[in-house]
């Protein structure tokens, strides 16, 4: 790769990095606007309501052609398989929301990033290294410690959490295998079409209860969860899947200063014990995945290998055509 090329990347992984550090504040904001609504509403209202309030942002901001580009995605099922699972983990989590501090919730939110590092091996071809284990089972070990499954007393808001956790890790992971072939707003609009089928079909069985100033204000928490479920698949184009996942452990520090400037909770001493924990995980993690990417990309294996390898494919294109001397020789092309 010539001095372009390598300068282009790093652009794109610092691009990248900014994008993941909005998300962590934007997120966990919604998150914490969202706790106080589904104390008292149907958690499906308000997922309908944030789910509308972000498709009508991204389709006015892409109009017709990313309704287009949405309709005729390459892979349009596994977006719906995607989106579906998105749903499940966003019920789940907002289940859990009802019943335990929201410093704790998010704790437990980051069992994704560490199955997403887990499982990056064998689904997308990512190597991990000793170092990355020994993370990997810091991070376990920080989640049992948060959940309370350390002392054998996690409730069932906590084992909610961890689902939506599990969820959302098979969620990242798609999206890292697939998200170098539709754009980031393109697949904002295809996800939240599915969450409104959804939970509208809901709506229709079981009527609405929320009142003006509660939709208004879920469709605000709404905004502000767009805008950083976009960061997230933005970033998702520029770098590997378990760098994305360790990097988003700063909604760490937004979940537990929210929770207590917002509910006045102060986590318990498990929660902060926990908490460092996976935070030192996915420190070690990024800066692991850093030192791993100065060497060439392993060879992609398992069920998402074909996207992996059109990705690659794709790059190694782009490099040539910056570099025209390295471009591979092919039978029939002039000598």
């Amino acid at each position: 790769m010539n001095v372009t090329g390598a300068a282009t990347l790093a652009a794109s992984f610092w691009i990248a990095v900014g994008l993941i550090f909005a998300a962590n504040v934007l997120l966990p904001l919604q998150d914490a606007f969202s706790k106080g609504y589904v104390q008292d509403l149907p958690v499906w209202q308000v997922l309908l309501v944030r789910s509308l309030t972000v498709l009508a942002i991204a389709v006015a901001i892409g109009r017709g052609p990313v309704i287009r580009r949405a309709r005729r995605a390459r892979n349009l099922r596994w977006i719906v398989l995607r989106a579906l699972m998105n749903l499940a983990a966003w019920g789940c989590f907002y289940l859990a929301l009802r019943d335990i501090p929201l410093a704790q919730a998010i704790t437990l939110y980051f069992f994704s990033p560490i199955l997403v590092a887990l499982m990056a091996g064998p689904f997308l071809g990512e190597r991990v290294s000793l170092g990355q284990w020994a993370a990997i089972a810091a991070g376990f070990g920080g989640v049992a410690l948060a959940s309370g499954a350390a002392a054998f007393e996690m409730s069932s808001a906590s084992a909610f959490a961890l689902l939506a956790a599990a969820l959302w890790a098979g969620t990242m992971l798609m999206l890292r295998a697939f998200s170098g072939e539709e754009g980031a707003l393109a697949q904002v609009v295809a996800a939240n079409v599915v969450f409104v089928l959804a939970t509208g079909a809901c709506a229709l069985v079981w009527g609405w209860q929320a009142d003006l100033s509660q939709t208004l204000g879920i469709a605000a928490a709404g905004v502000l969860g767009g805008a950083g479920q976009f960061a997230i698949y933005e970033a998702a184009r520029r770098i590997p899947a378990s760098t994305l996942a360790a990097l988003e452990y700063g909604a760490l520090v937004s979940g537990f200063g929210l929770g207590w400037l917002m509910f006045d909770e102060i986590p318990t001493a498990a929660v902060w014990g926990g908490a460092g924990l996976v935070l030192v995980s996915g420190v070690a993690v990024v800066g692991l995945e850093r030192l791993r990417a100065r060497a060439a990309p392993p060879l992609p294996l398992g069920p998402f290998a074909p996207a992996v390898a059109l990705a690659a494919e794709a790059e190694a294109e782009a490099d040539a055509s910056l570099n025209p001397e390295t471009k591979p020789h092919r039978q029939g092309d002039p000598q």
